[in-house]
């Protein structure tokens, strides 16, 4: 008893000394009753605060099914809308937008939240996902013509929400994707790692949590709206929707970018990429670095090749180098 009240101590001591630290480091960035908002938050997207954690998808694009963006639609009146997702203020936008587009396209039917669902993370090559497969049928079966899905204002969410967007594409469905300046390369990236070229996006001004409600409803009127009906009824280019038509020589490599380990270890587990052990991110540097070991390419496909083919550590004319551990 003695032994588990000492442990109880030093852990509430350790717990104390904690907060103590935290509340003096927040006196330290905070002054006169305000503190600042991280750069992260606040919307900036120079380099000195871009995500801490860039790494390769480990899909080679010549892996992944292409998906040709959706034709634009001529105009949306006497069409169906679903707007989608849930996240970051998106009660608040998400409203606005159905009211903002029943006021100019009186005849157009608006679905919205739960009343049609969301798709969650697009599955990777071989992964299979109920979420998702169902989200497409709720489509079919309800008619819907054009999805927009949000808000993507964070590294966990953006990907979920553009979940949706792929999904519809994948259909012959337009979309539209709403993310705020942070996410906006992570919501592309995203959709390209799952085979769709060009994704449309429209993007907040600005850090959805930092805004008041009235900031919220004017920025959707102002900016966002406009941005969404762009987006859906937009021609694409000639020259952006043949990208999406890759070829089996096309192996450049996708990059998936972070704001933590945690976030990176969710996504990774969440495609299928991992069984939920600890995972070393594939950052470029460290492939490249593992690369120099073996003669395969880096795009190549390594898990169940045939043994006479796996790759080779041992360089010619020499004993096998001390070669790098796949797990730190």
């Amino acid at each position: 008893m003695d032994s588990n009240r000492t442990i109880l101590s030093a852990i509430l001591f350790a717990a104390l000394f904690a907060a103590h630290a935290a509340a003096v480091s927040a006196e330290d960035e905070c002054g006169e009753g305000a503190c600042a908002l991280p750069p992260w938050l606040a919307g900036e997207t120079n380099a000195a605060v871009a995500p801490a954690l860039t790494v390769l998808s480990p899909v080679p694009e010549a892996a992944v099914e292409p998906i040709a963006p959706a034709p634009r639609l001529d105009t949306l009146d006497g069409k169906t809308v679903a707007l989608v997702g849930g996240s970051f203020m998106a009660s608040v936008t998400h409203p606005e937008l159905r009211r903002l587009l029943l006021a100019e396209f009186p005849t157009a039917k608006v679905l919205l939240f739960d009343e049609i669902g969301s798709a969650g993370p697009y599955p990777r090559p071989g992964v299979v996902r109920r979420e998702k497969d169902a989200f497409q049928r709720r489509l079919k079966e309800n008619g819907v013509d054009a999805v927009v899905s949000g808000n993507g204002g964070c590294g966990l969410c953006t990907p979920k929400e553009t979940g949706s967007c792929i999904a519809a594409e994948a259909l012959g469905i337009p979309s539209a994707m709403i993310a705020a300046p942070g996410f906006v390369k992570q919501a592309k990236a995203t959709a390209a790692a799952a085979g769709l070229a060009e994704l449309r996006v429209a993007e907040y001004p600005g850090a959805f949590a930092s805004h008041t409600r009235e900031e919220l409803l004017e920025n959707t009127r102002k900016v966002l709206w406009p941005q969404v009906k762009a987006a859906l009824t937009g021609d694409l280019s000639a020259s952006r929707t043949a990208s999406a038509s890759r070829t089996a020589s096309d192996t450049s490599s996708s990059t998936l970018s972070f704001e933590s380990y945690d976030e990176f270890a969710r996504v990774f587990l969440d495609s299928g990429w991992t069984d939920g052990l600890p995972v070393a991110p594939p950052t470029p540097e460290r492939v490249a670095e593992f690369l120099k070991f073996t003669d395969r390419a880096p795009d190549g496909a390594w898990r169940g090749a045939d043994p006479a083919t796996r790759p080779s550590w041992r360089r010619p004319g020499g004993r096998p180098p001390r070669r790098p551990r796949p797990l730190p």
